[in-house]
């Protein structure tokens, strides 16, 4: 169950751990066995994409998720992350963000975006349990 969701008597819940939903940090960001994540993805979604990205948008830190940092971590294109954020955005899992105080660079900024309010997330999470690994020395 996610905080701030009520159980349904009579409908099957799904304990999701409390870590899912604690800050992550470049220290503590766990790693994901990509190729899993995409074999699982094709299966269930006809898209190798989709887990994978979800899963990366999941577990995104406050202002690194947008279209270029999540497609490099998934490892594909630009376009395609963006296509498949923005079809989260369109079914209201995910709605545009502030962006922070200081700039990444030169160029255009990124559009950032930031999760809903949804038990989307935790089925997400739950989803792609199998294929985390938690960082050395986290056991």
């Amino acid at each position: 169950m996610v905080a701030g969701s009520q159980a349904v008597p009579g409908e099957a819940t799904t304990v999701i751990p409390r870590y899912y939903f604690l800050p992550l940090t470049e220290e503590n960001q766990p790693s994901w066995d990509l190729d899993g994540l995409r074999r699982r993805s094709e299966l269930l979604f006809g898209s190798s994409h989709r887990l994978p990205i979800a899963v990366l948008a999941a577990t995104a830190e406050r202002h690194q998720l947008y279209a270029r940092r999540i497609a490099q971590e998934a490892g594909v294109g630009d376009k395609e992350s963006v296509r498949i954020l923005g079809d989260l955005e369109e079914a209201h899992l995910l709605e545009p963000d502030e962006p922070p105080d200081q700039r990444l660079g030169r160029g255009r900024p990124p559009r950032y975006l930031w999760r809903t309010d949804d038990v989307f997330w935790g089925c997400v999470l739950a989803l792609g349990e199998r294929f985390r690994r938690q960082p050395p020395g986290s056991a």
